[in-house]
């Protein structure tokens, strides 16, 4: 069987039936097309206001994140330049004497 709902019109489970069978105690074959309720009819395949908010929050956090991931990396590079350069001073000075 194809995938899509098996509830009759009645609401029997069409599971186990053949799509040309009809159901026993109704004699029905149709099978009808589920409802899409109100606000996702509103909205008519566009993304609900929720997952807009979410998606919004998102892009906020990650903007963040990325920020502060950048923040934390020049400061620990520039603290390991700042104890690098008087190692780095020291064997100059070694070299040249």
């Amino acid at each position: 069987m194809e995938d899509h709902p098996t509830i009759c019109v009645c609401g029997y489970d069409r599971f186990r039936l053949a799509d040309a069978q009809p159901r026993p105690e109704c004699g029905q074959i149709k099978i009808p097309k589920p409802r899409a309720g109100i606000p996702r009819g509103l909205f008519q395949g566009y993304p609900s206001p929720t997952a807009v908010i979410s998606f919004i929050c998102g892009l906020i956090t990650f903007g963040i994140s990325t920020i502060l991931t950048i923040v934390i990396v020049v400061m620990m590079a520039s603290i390991a330049i700042s104890a690098i350069i008087p190692v780095i001073a020291f064997l100059v000075s070694l070299l040249l004497i």
